[in-house]
């Protein structure tokens, strides 16, 4: 900054930016503002779901209608989990006895 302005001036400029960027660090203004924006943004991008997967109807699967977990609450990539997963028809196929269903949380 020394060719464009003078030595004094860009002294100070230096002090206050440094002084500024510890500040908003040690207050965590830097990473709040981050992730509140990108809290925002999933929110948005969660709201386009497509109701492609079924709602799980068993008591015991989260985001059932008994569940702690409700299904309009989990996110896209929430549902894509809970959905997925193996069932107990191939866990029994594997193990060679009958399988029992699982919970994915």
């Amino acid at each position: 900054m020394q060719r464009f302005i003078p030595r004094r001036i860009a002294t100070v400029i230096g002090l206050l930016f440094t002084v500024l960027l510890i500040w908003s660090i040690t207050n965590n203004l830097l990473i709040r503002t981050a992730f509140d924006s990108l809290d925002s943004s999933f929110r948005e991008f969660d709201a386009l779901l497509v109701p492609e997967r079924p709602q799980p109807v068993a008591v015991g699967r989260t985001g059932s209608a008994t569940s702690l977990l409700k299904w309009n609450e989990l996110g896209r990539a929430g549902r894509g989990f809970v959905v997925s997963g193996p069932r107990a028809a191939q866990f029994g196929a594997f193990a060679g006895r009958p399988g029992r269903e699982t919970v994915r949380v």
